[in-house]
């Protein structure tokens, strides 16, 4: 039989989950956006290694440089949130 104590229990329970899931969503779009600026940045990188004309396409040493840049970038951003 549940008595007072546990709804005020359960109650507290919920509460916590409540603010738990506003902070998750609020860190996951926050992060959502970093994620997408990484991803974009990549992107953007393998659409100039796929060109047609092979003189086109990103050196393999300037893929190399702009992927540790991101990956600086995106690690830098994380660090601080």
């Amino acid at each position: 039989m549940a008595t007072e104590e546990d709804d005020n229990n359960n109650d507290d329970h919920d509460d916590i989950e409540a603010v738990e899931g506003r902070v998750l969503i609020e860190n996951l779009s926050h992060m959502n956006s970093n994620v997408q600026k990484c991803l974009l940045s990549i992107f953007k990188i393998s659409l100039t290694c796929s060109l047609a004309a092979p003189n086109e396409r990103m050196k393999m040493e300037d893929v190399t440089r702009e992927l540790h840049r991101i990956k600086n970038d995106f690690l830098q951003v994380r660090i601080h949130e």
